[in-house]
């Protein structure tokens, strides 16, 4: 007697399928993403997403910062937080909300 039999397990009709070959494009960019919060002062990075509930979402994107929104870190305090420009605007964020905040670098100081 051979193993699918002791298992009751049809082999016969059993599907294999492959994975996908090459990434999506969100996976991609979630790779080389990193949280605000370790970003350099003079960095100049944009926000792929923003990790959290519905009130952390909301907090940001009051302040005008969605996806795809260029920032430039202004000065990184250890611990404490960070000052990141957008456009002609500033905000100080707490390290707690920054490191909520995963972006990719445009360009590093």
């Amino acid at each position: 007697m051979n193993l699918a039999a002791l298992m009751n397990f049809p082999l016969r009709n059993t599907v294999v399928r492959s994975a996908p070959v090459l990434p999506s494009f969100a996976q991609t960019a979630m790779r080389s993403s990193f949280p605000l919060g370790s970003a350099k002062a003079g960095d100049t990075v944009t926000i792929v997403d923003v990790k959290g509930g519905a009130s952390t979402l909301k907090r940001v994107m009051a302040m005008g910062m969605a996806d795809g929104t260029e920032l430039k870190v202004l000065q990184h305090h250890n611990n404490t937080g960070v000052v990141v420009s957008a456009g002609d605007r500033r905000f100080a964020l707490d390290m707690n909300l920054a490191c909520r905040i995963l972006v990719t670098a445009d360009s590093v100081a």
